[in-house]
């Protein structure tokens, strides 16, 4: 049974980037069942052992393999979640972020990336993931940057030739355009106007 186990938590798909993450999260979420109710079981003949005067047996390969299914479960779902809520972020209106929860919700997935690649690191998807995330926490600042409420309409004109499209002349847009002209790349630029307008209101 633990042979069994161990070949399942092992299966190809659950490495496999291409997989629909739906279809492993449930597949693991199977495998949790089945190795809790092993474990229980094993633990049921242990106390038979124990009774019997026989050597009792080790619950801690279950346990490892339960260890492993339990990362995996913790990354893919994780992976699920992080495209549902890019998917929410980039159709939301710029103007209606909170760039404090957004910076709070990468940090989260950063820390179940760091939890995760203790005993998941040579998985690919954890590469996969860690890019998705990276990209926005190197975002973030450029996001919070933009909300400054010190920024007035001039600074708002160096932004637009900046990223080289007049985004203050548009009602609203949203962060998904951002995304696209690669605000994350003009990061230093960008800061560089925020501060200054931080620096202007001082004066004032």
């Amino acid at each position: 049974r633990l042979e069994r186990l161990q070949a399942a938590a092992a299966h190809p798909m659950i490495e496999d980037v291409g997989s629909a993450e739906q279809t492993v999260i449930d597949y693991l979420m199977q495998l949790q069942d089945d190795l809790s109710e092993s474990e229980h079981l094993h633990a049921n003949y242990q106390d038979y052992q124990a009774s019997m005067g026989l050597p009792v047996s080790d619950l801690e390969q279950i346990r490892e393999v339960g260890v492993q299914v339990g990362d995996k479960l913790r990354l893919w779902v994780a992976y699920r979640d992080w495209q549902h809520q890019v998917e929410e972020w980039n159709n939301s209106s710029f103007k209606s972020l909170n760039p404090e929860a957004l910076t709070q919700e990468v940090t989260k997935y950063s820390k179940i990336l760091a939890q995760v690649m203790r005993g998941q690191g040579g998985n690919p998807l954890v590469r996969k993931l860690k890019a998705l995330v990276d990209e926005f926490r190197v975002t973030t600042p450029v996001i919070t940057c933009l909300h400054n409420q010190a920024m007035k309409p001039h600074h708002f004109a160096q932004i637009d030739t900046i990223v080289g499209r007049a985004l203050s002349q548009e009602a609203d847009y949203t962060l998904g355009v951002l995304m696209e002209l690669k605000v994350m790349d003009l990061k230093e630029e960008i800061q560089a106007v925020s501060n200054m307008a931080t620096q202007e209101a001082a004066l004032e």
